[in-house]
């Protein structure tokens, strides 16, 4: 999530006679630049940037040597996701608090096969039904990627539901950036 702390994690590259230290490259090859704390070591971290639409891929090659240069590389992908304080779902108004009828209206999101639209002339910017338009920025519900792991599925399931009504059981909830959804049960 854009502005939290994110690391990338090397460091069960290892070297197959174990007899050498390993020395690490961290290289950014695709997205808004991130700076990295060390690009040498091998957990370097770095402060998810702005970005320019509600989200983007950062993607960075490791190059792993031993003392004789034998190396060996691997790529790796981070999803930057835009913040939001309130969430899609706390729309009427927006107060930190999911009611019961917000709540609703994301179990119709959920029983339409949990698909979520964008829809800019919605009751809350949403629906379960319509064109196939993705321009927006995913409903906060809609938070687990794809099974393969590339991209946002436009997909409300039963779990990110489950996580929508343990808000609207607590009293009121904040952002987090630090939380996968974004949010965190209770009051800041």
């Amino acid at each position: 999530m854009r502005g939290g702390m994110v690391i990338l994690d090397g460091s069960a590259s290892s070297d197959p006679d174990a007899d050498d230290v390993l020395t690490y490259q961290w290289t950014q090859t695709a997205g808004t630049e991130a700076e990295l704390s060390d690009p040498t070591l091998a957990q370097p971290e770095f402060i998810a940037p702005d970005i320019a639409s509600h989200t983007e891929s950062l993607t960075f090659t490791l190059e792993v040597k031993d003392e004789n240069n034998a190396a060996d590389t691997a790529e790796v992908s981070v999803k930057i996701r835009e913040f939001r304080d309130y969430h899609s779902a706390d729309y009427n108004p927006p107060d930190h608090q999911i009611s019961l009828s917000e709540l609703l209206r994301v179990i119709q999101f959920y029983n339409t096969e949990g698909t979520c639209f964008c829809d800019p002339d919605g009751k809350d910017g949403y629906a379960a039904e319509g064109e196939d338009s993705m321009s927006c920025g995913m409903h906060s519900s809609d938070y687990i990627i794809s099974p393969d792991k590339s991209e946002e599925d436009w997909h409300i399931g039963q779990s990110e539901l489950l996580r929508l009504i343990q808000f609207c059981n607590s009293p009121g909830y904040h952002a987090d950036p630090n939380e996968e959804d974004g949010f965190a049960p209770g009051a800041e």
